[in-house]
């Protein structure tokens, strides 16, 4: 009996610990155009998944009101998040000429002017607490 409570015990433990290392990120896009197509949305935690364009998550939410939201549990890191709304609804992100995307896109951390640039400049700590990510599309 004592080695059961023990064992709850350590394992109560070790799940704070878990929940402690994570955090509840709402992710929030603006400038959508309601009805146009559903939102997909990235999630990449290495430069290497960015670069290859090989997110650790992938979220598909409704595009069918303004400024939808979707809430996430990331363990703490580093992150870039990226998004488009998929107009044509193939799931995937249509380009022209160059790669210059036709849907509108947007990025985590990111001005909206100039190249977005890599992982390194894109990226955005996440740590404890409920967190925010506010993600503007845009036409490029």
């Amino acid at each position: 009996m004592k080695r059961t409570v023990s064992l709850l015990a350590l394992l109560g433990i070790m799940l704070s610990v878990v929940a402690a290392q994570s955090a509840q990120v709402t992710i929030i896009i603006e400038n959508t155009a309601p009805k146009k197509g559903d939102i997909l949305i990235a999630v990449f935690n290495t430069k290497e998944s960015y670069e290859q364009n090989n997110p650790s998550w992938r979220i598909k939410i409704p595009g069918d009101r303004e400024n939808p939201r979707t809430t996430i549990s990331l363990p703490a890191g580093d992150y870039v998040i990226t998004a488009f709304q998929d107009e044509n609804e193939n799931m995937k992100l249509d380009t022209k000429l160059f790669g210059i995307p036709r849907e509108p896109v947007g990025i985590s951390n990111y001005s909206g002017k100039g190249i977005p640039g890599g992982f390194d400049k894109l990226k955005m700590a996440i740590t404890d607490g409920p967190v925010e990510v506010i993600i503007k599309l845009s036409r490029i």
